[in-house]
């Protein structure tokens, strides 16, 4: 086992208490530092969820995290464990889900109500879109987000980020008595990865990092640069799709792209009810 500093061995020894919460799923909320500059100041929670491996309560444990950022993985885990990964992953593997700090479970952000969270989303500013005055209405609204967001988090607003979510992670791997974390992450949860193996890389052991983020560049290129694969993704699907017997789409792929902008403005001007 690794030495931890005097003031982390709460946290790095604490012993959860595992509940049964569903078939095969056990459940626990495990403690860390609000700040981990200064540890002994006060405790967050974490809240946390594994489905027991097919081969029993022996096997070694597999961190999940399905991006985001702000995905809940102990949803994932509690609603989707038998759809997670293949059917050779589930019987070798218990498979832990979390929700990060400022998520969900755990010690979680707070901004808007439901209703204002909605309108913040979906609503329309009744302007030109792309106009100055739509910009501003828009910019006039993320700042009204940020402060509610800063009002009703309060100080644990200051402490949701990477660096530390992944040293949370490090007290995951500790309680759950793993020499090193096996970890499979999705989008954001490739960077939350990374993040665990520059801190801890002698911890780190059988990692999957799949949509990998580059940690390298700005968060706009990173918008640009998904964008640029969704719509990618979205061209191989039209060119692939008539080897579907049921592909609705004519096989004629610029045709085909403008009929679902055309979808996609008519639904923007006339919404669907469901």
């Amino acid at each position: 086992s690794y030495s931890v500093a005097p003031e982390l061995s709460e946290y790095y020894e604490q012993q959860p208490d595992w509940v049964a919460c569903g078939q095969q799923l056990y459940c626990a909320d495990i403690s860390v530092p609000l700040d981990w500059n200064d540890p002994e100041r006060e405790a967050i929670t974490i809240a946390a969820i594994y489905r027991r491996a097919d081969n029993g309560s022996d096997a070694p444990f597999i961190l999940f995290n399905p991006g985001g950022p702000g995905a809940s993985g102990y949803s994932w885990v509690q609603d989707s464990s038998d759809y997670l990964g293949t059917s050779r992953l589930r019987k070798h593997y218990s498979i832990v889900g979390f929700d990060p700090r400022g998520v969900g479970r755990s010690s979680a952000v707070e901004c808007l109500t439901d209703f204002e969270y909605d309108e913040f989303l979906y609503g329309v500013t009744g302007f030109e879109l792309g106009s100055e005055e739509d910009l501003n209405a828009s910019r006039e609204a993320m700042k009204d987000f940020i402060a509610k967001c800063q009002e009703n988090t309060g100080e644990l607003l200051g402490f949701v980020d990477t660096v530390s979510a992944a040293r949370d992670m490090d007290v995951i791997r500790a309680i759950l008595g793993e020499e090193q974390l096996n970890y499979l992450g999705y989008s954001y949860g490739t960077f939350l990865g990374t993040t665990y193996a520059t801190l801890f890389p002698e911890r780190v052991g059988r990692f999957v990092l799949d949509g990998a983020i580059d940690p390298t560049v700005s968060d706009f290129e990173q918008t640009l640069f998904q964008i640029e694969a969704f719509e990618s993704a979205l061209t191989t699907f039209l060119e692939n799709c008539g080897t579907f017997e049921d592909c609705p789409f004519s096989g004629d792929v610029p045709a085909d792209i403008e009929t679902i902008r055309q979808l996609l403005l008519s639904i923007e001007n006339e919404p669907t009810i469901v």
